[in-house]
């Protein structure tokens, strides 16, 4: 039915018109007059004043959101150090990887002792964001391993991996993060257009702002790591202590430091896996922090170490790392099953040969969770053997 006075659509058998108020039966009584003019409008009028407040916090909540990523953002951008940009194109980037499934970043520790950025790679990573499997990957090429690198002087351009970053420097045209991922992309047909480099001194200081890292010392390990702290304090001139027992305990920036360079006590093998140690226990202090604090700990590291990575890449990836709990997996080269020969060579002194066609397919099996490996019987290699060129 419709109301007889404004003609609107109404209910059958209502008494008082809900929207002009104007009754429909000839007797009307002041219960249904009351009825009419107070509860649907009150019921009407509180539904609007909620409707009202869910979208003024609403607003404040997408404005507080806003706010915090605007903030986040210029605090990253403003401590970034932005190192050289890479041209793609002569990076020798292995297209057949799907860089949509994993990002590839090479992370390098330079030996240097102060901040200038033409020391040798004495760290080399290759860290995969690997978001289908949940989990982050990292690759210790040993620094000693000999590879071809682009231009260098040497017979067949040979030399180990570790001088490519400083060679790189030195060159006029080229720069030394861009000659290493170069490398690393030929030699073991990767596909890395982003890095991170950062030097000794800076090394220990991001330990340090994050409070120290847990690594439990072996016995064995006590000796040299003491010596290399002696070597840090007078080279770096840090204030460090010994450590006085093994085991379990919290190392500050030096001693962590100390504790990655060990070398003489086994191999360069092994001291990969001790800086990749190192750098998972500073994941997981950095896992441990408020995710509040995260923007302030990313601008702190970003103002020690030297990428090609944007701001929005690097909220992105550390906000992934840290709410997503990725599992962490390990990887060296080589490895045992690479059939390394390693020793002292006339040419290129101490120095590992590894069948490189091999060892690019155990990477990639490791990084993508193929199995190319399966059937494939790596080439031993001898000091009187013919050396690879990639």
């Amino acid at each position: 039915m419709v109301c007889k006075k404004c003609n609107k659509r109404i209910k059958k058998d209502t008494v008082i018109c809900p929207h002009c108020g104007a009754p429909q039966t000839e007797t009307v009584s002041l219960g249904a007059i009351h009825a009419a003019h107070t509860a649907p409008k009150k019921k009407r009028k509180a539904g609007k004043i909620i409707g009202r407040i869910l979208l003024i916090l609403l607003a404040l909540l997408l404005a507080a959101a806003v706010a915090a990523v605007t903030i986040m953002y210029r605090l990253v951008d403003n401590n970034i150090q932005h190192g050289s940009e890479l041209e793609e194109s002569k990076l020798e980037i292995n297209e057949e990887l799907p860089e949509e499934d994993v990002i590839n970043i090479a992370l390098f520790g330079l030996d240097n002792r102060d901040e200038d950025t033409d020391g040798h790679s004495d760290a080399i990573i290759i860290l995969s964001i690997d978001r289908v499997h949940n989990k982050i990957k990292m690759t210790s090429i040993a620094r000693d391993t000999l590879v071809k690198v682009d231009g260098y002087w040497s017979k067949n351009h040979l030399t180990k991996v570790t001088h490519a970053f400083s060679y790189g420097a030195s060159k006029k045209g080229e720069s030394g993060a861009g000659m290493a991922v170069k490398t690393l992309n030929q030699n073991f047909g990767m596909n890395i257009s982003r890095y991170v480099y950062v030097s000794f001194p800076g090394f220990a200081e991001i330990i340090d702002y994050l409070g120290g890292v847990t690594i439990d010392v072996q016995k064995r390990e006590l000796k040299e790591t003491n010596t290399n702290i002696d070597y840090i304090r007078k080279k770096l001139k840090l204030d460090i202590d010994n450590l006085t027992e093994s085991g379990p305990q919290k190392l500050n920036g030096g001693q962590a430091l100390a504790y990655s360079r060990i070398r003489k006590l086994d191999s360069d093998i092994n001291r990969g896996n001790r800086q990749k140690m190192v750098l998972e226990a500073a994941f997981n202090e950095v896992k441990n922090q408020p995710v509040s604090r995260l923007p302030k700990i990313i601008a702190a590291c970003l103002n020690i170490c030297h990428t090609n990575l944007s701001s929005g890449e690097i909220l992105s990836l550390a906000t992934w790392a840290v709410t997503s709990s990725p599992t962490i997996e390990n990887f060296s080269l080589p490895d045992d099953s690479c059939k390394a020969w390693g020793g002292s060579h006339p040419n290129y002194d101490w120095v590992w040969i590894i069948d490189l066609n091999y060892a690019t397919a155990r990477l990639h099996d490791f990084i993508y969770e193929t199995n190319v490996t399966e059937n494939m019987t790596p080439r031993r290699y001898t000091t009187g053997g013919t050396i690879p060129i990639p």
